[in-house]
């Protein structure tokens, strides 16, 4: 089927997220996404949403084990797959 220049590009920029971490974790050496820019290219938003910092994302994770420790693991796959909050509703 074909998908909507916006659904691509969501795709696109998931995966990224996802093999960044991977590079990070030390399990890849390059994103193999990187170079896929110019196939997602749209207009853009109004508000740019902002990825949290290492720091911040690991004083988030520290409050969620401390507050809402059953929560725990849906805040990790936030943080690592770059998931909105309608996103990971959806996650069963």
């Amino acid at each position: 089927g074909r998908y909507s220049q916006n659904t691509l590009r969501l795709i696109l920029c998931t995966l990224r997220a996802i093999l960044n971490h991977a590079i990070e974790d030390g399990l890849l050496d390059r994103n193999p996404c990187a170079q896929l820019g110019k196939f997602s290219k749209s207009e853009k938003p109004e508000r740019q949403a902002t990825a949290l910092t290492r720091e911040e994302s690991e004083r988030l994770l520290e409050a969620a084990k401390e507050f809402c420790p059953d929560y725990a693991p849906l805040f990790i796959a936030a943080l690592r797959a770059g998931l909105r909050r309608g996103e990971l509703v959806a996650i069963q």
